[in-house]
Parts: structure tokens; C-alpha cells; sequence
């Protein structure tokens, strides 16, 4: 059975790079606490997506999705707001569909999980200087390291 979400919503920013590399800030105001994440997308992984100019797009799609395998349990049942600041992934991710086969297929299974989490969220835009998990999708230093 589904709960209804918490009214605090949870606040989550991701950022990637073309080369694989993944970030991840959320955010959780109700409970003052905050958590990072950052790793890299397999190039086995890369290597299966349609051949474009650049991989940007679809590892853009693949961090909010990481980010929910990461951190199950806090989003379950709660509302969450990813923070993108690539404007075709954030497009991909709020209509849940793309007309390119392998973006399509990240979205969906992205949708399930939401579905499975019981998730109530929304996409939005995000400048990438002020997108705190910039630095981790290059490598560096966690922004609540400070």
C-alpha cells in the first residue's frame, strides 16, 4: 500500500559528463541532513548506446535513475525534485518517452522505478553553475565537504 508522501520535499541535483562521469546531491529539508554520490558509467555501458556527436544526454538520463537505486529507501513514498542542467534530459525524464530507442529505454525503466518507489516528483532546470553536483561529475570534491 502506498503512503502519501511527506509534505517536505525531497531535493535532488545530478549532473554528468560525456565521458561517463556521474554526480548526485540530495537534499532533505525535513531532516536537515544532506548526501552525495559520484562514480562513472561504464564504458561497456556507453559502448551499447546508439553512436552520437557526444554521451552527454544519456548519462544525464542515467544519474537520476542511479540516484534512486542509491538511495531507495529516502525516496520511497516521499516528493522528489531532480535538478537537471541538461535540457534534453530533463525533457526525456518529464514526458517519461524519447523517439530515440536507447534514451527511450532509459526513460522507462526510469518511470518504472518511480512507479515501484511510489515517487511523486517533478523535473526541473537548473543553470550548471549554481547545480551543486557539478564538481562530483568531474571528479571532485563532495559540495557538502566544505
Amino acid at each position: 500500500m502506498l503512503v502519501p508522501p511527506s509534505e517536505d520535499p525531497i531535493v535532488v541535483f545530478t549532473d554528468a559528463t560525456g565521458k561517463g562521469g556521474a554526480g548526485a546531491v540530495l537534499i532533505i529539508k525535513d531532516l536537515q541532513d544532506a548526501f552525495c554520490a559520484s562514480g562513472h558509467v561504464p564504458a561497456s555501458f556507453r559502448q551499447r548506446l546508439i553512436s552520437r556527436k557526444t554521451q552527454v544526454t544519456p548519462t544525464e538520463l542515467l544519474v537520476p535513475l542511479a540516484a534512486m537505486y542509491t538511495w531507495p529507501a529516502i525516496m520511497t513514498n516521499r516528493i522528489v525534485i531532480f535538478y537537471l542542467d541538461n535540457d534534453a534530459a530533463q525533457g526525456i525524464l518529464s514526458k517519461g518517452s524519447s523517439t530515440t530507442l536507447d534514451l527511450n529505454e532509459i526513460a522507462g525503466i526510469s518511470w518504472d522505478v518511480i512507479h515501484d518507489l511510489g515517487i511523486e516528483l517533478g523535473f526541473k532546470r537548473v543553470v550548471s553553475a549554481l547545480n551543486c553536483s557539478d564538481s562530483l561529475s568531474r571528479g571532485g570534491d563532495s559540495p557538502l565537504s566544505a
